[in-house]
């Protein structure tokens, strides 16, 4: 027999897999962490349908702002630029490839959490939402509903849960009240807090978090928690830079 608070992450979808661009920059910056910043601010920055002359301006004004324009990092900028242009060259007919990225990168450095960085039973999965295992054998959700996490990470100890977004600000209104919010976000970060309150309950420490490529997030805070969605948290490009570092 299970115990009432033996949970299980499922993928909603087994083969999906993450295209070969997304891989690449990841793997990239896991060697060179030093480029991060100029790649967040690049992505939350650059459509996916800029020109590319665009892109080449705002790749070139950024490697100046980062301090990455002297000669030495000429052949990390170089091979940047190419797997960013990879990267934007993928279809965004169905998901944001930047999105994409972000979920991959999350899913390979992370979780945030110290203390599921330490633990030695961690399961990390993508695109997924929790189960719960009864005590005669039977799996269900832990929450009903056909929403899912774009990357959730657990222990016996904890649980961590995220969805991502280039532009945080794009999803959630900085000063808006919730009537003005959209429906579809609204369901979603209901959602997440539902599932944050079911693994409490389980003893396990849980957190779940917004996750993007912005800065000075305090405002965003602050409105989510005027709003009634006191469980949920965000997470930064500066926060994200420490799973690089």
């Amino acid at each position: 027999m299970r115990s009432m608070d033996s949970l299980e992450l499922v993928r909603r979808k087994r083969a999906h897999r993450y295209p070969a661009p997304v891989l690449a920059l990841t793997k990239f910056l896991k060697q060179n962490s030093r480029m991060w910043p100029l790649v967040a601010d690049y992505l939350r920055g650059v459509c996916v349908d800029s020109e590319p002359e665009t892109r080449l301006r705002t790749f070139d004004a950024l490697s100046c702002q980062h301090f990455l324009a002297k000669p030495e990092y000429r052949g990390q900028r170089d091979r940047l630029r190419r797997l960013l242009d990879d990267l934007y060259a993928l279809s965004s007919e169905k998901t944001d490839p930047r999105t994409l990225f972000l979920e991959y990168l999350l899913y390979e450095m992370g979780p945030y959490g110290e203390k599921l960085r330490r633990a030695a039973d961690l399961q990390r999965e993508y695109q997924c939402s929790v189960y719960r295992w009864s005590e005669d054998g039977v799996r269900t959700k832990a929450v009903d509903s056909d929403a899912t996490f774009d990357v959730l990470f657990l222990c016996a100890e904890a649980f961590e849960g995220h969805e991502c977004k280039v532009k945080i600000w794009n999803y959630i209104p900085m000063y808006q009240d919730i009537g003005q919010w959209d429906e579809d976000t609204i369901q979603k970060l209901r959602f997440m807090e539902a599932t944050h309150t079911v693994v409490m309950k389980t003893g396990r420490t849980s957190a779940v978090y917004v996750t993007g490529l912005d800065r000075a997030l305090l405002p965003i805070q602050q409105n989510l928690r005027r709003n009634g969605f006191t469980g949920i948290q965000l997470l930064g490009a500066d926060e994200l830079e420490e799973l690089l570092a």
